[in-house]
């Protein structure tokens, strides 16, 4: 074993006082000899980065290290590109015995990499790792960062018909309830405090013009606007059933409550459900019971017809949810 210079004088001591005095050298502190002489032992680390990350919005790399004492020195990592370049170094420096750290990594080009962390404790053993990663950019392009429908079905205003991203410069919103008289616009603000577009003569692409007024039947549409081109569609959204309810334990069985919309071909949606263990619930096509209703005996996310007084779905549900119903196949989804 080494012994550490600036307490040999010390450990000496304790040695010819074992000869003469053995009684005096027990009263010696033992403390003395264990931290003279290093432990020889290598630091304790692991590391947790996922295997994709997001090259645009950043990710964590969490790395937890431990040593016996005297302790834990410092730290250090690598990101390493496929040309072997160093992209990324930082350090930190550890006191303990036990120490988690994470690194924030803001942004990184797409690519593969080589993450590489070392961790040395005060006498100079160090413990290395390393792991592979792919970076991949997420971002969907797109002229705006936030896009609304605003018209007379919502009263020119609010987030209700806020419209999602859902490919390069296409946003979407579905179950729109439209009527035949109902006026809207496109907006990238929800209170025409930006840019907005109408349509002068309703041909499907958009300008800086009149309201869209194109005499649309009454009923749910799915809408789409690319803010590139500025085309748009209007889809009706067509189902078995005119409305649907999803009443439970969790709403007081009330459809007033756990009204569904229609989100796209048959497919009904009630976001935000809180279930607590032992919930049940069903999903009707009335507001009073007058109609048809569903539920799922065996919990397989197939509905069965329970009308008049049927068994109700019992699947020990937990948290918050998304539910979605098909009225065609009946079959539903707890998301």
């Amino acid at each position: 074993m080494m012994i550490k210079f600036y307490s040999l004088h010390k450990l000496k001591m304790c040695l010819w006082l074992l000869v003469g005095m053995t009684t005096i050298f027990l009263a010696c502190e033992s403390d003395d000899i264990t931290d003279s002489i290093a432990n020889n032992v290598e630091p304790e680390l692991a590391i947790e980065i996922a295997d994709t990350v997001n090259a645009d919005a950043g990710f964590i790399i969490t790395i937890a290290a431990a040593d016996v004492t005297p302790g834990l020195g410092a730290l250090n990592i690598d990101i390493i590109d496929s040309t072997n370049a160093i992209v990324i170094n930082s350090s930190d420096q550890l006191f303990t015995t036990v120490d988690t750290v994470e690194f924030a990594i803001d942004s990184i080009a797409p690519g593969n990499y080589t993450l590489n962390v070392s961790v040395f404790d005060t006498e100079g053993l160090v413990t290395t790792l390393s792991s592979e990663f792919m970076a991949l950019s997420f971002t969907t392009p797109s002229n705006n960062s936030e896009m609304y429908v605003l018209g007379s079905m919502n009263g020119w205003g609010g987030t209700d018909l806020q419209m999602e991203l859902v490919d390069a410069y296409t946003w979407q919103v579905s179950g729109v309830n439209i009527i035949s008289s109902d006026e809207f616009k496109f907006a990238n603000t929800p209170d025409f405090s930006g840019s907005d577009w109408g349509d002068t003569g309703c041909d499907g692409v958009a300008d800086t013009g009149d309201n869209i007024s194109c005499g649309l039947a009454d009923g749910a549409y799915q809408i789409t606007f690319n803010d590139q081109t500025l085309e748009y569609s209007l889809v009706g959204l067509t189902a078995n059933n005119s409305e649907m309810y999803m009443p439970g334990s969790m709403n007081g069985w009330s459809q007033a409550n756990a009204v569904m919309s229609l989100v796209g071909p048959n497919l009904w949606q009630l976001e935000d459900v809180v279930f607590v263990a032992g919930d049940e619930f069903k999903f009707a096509n009335t507001a009073d019971w007058s109609g048809d209703d569903w539920s799922d005996s065996d919990c397989d996310g197939v509905v069965e017809v329970s009308s008049g007084g049927g068994p109700n779905t019992i699947c020990g549900f937990e948290g918050t949810f998304t539910v979605t119903f098909n009225d065609a196949t009946l079959e539903y989804t707890v998301e």
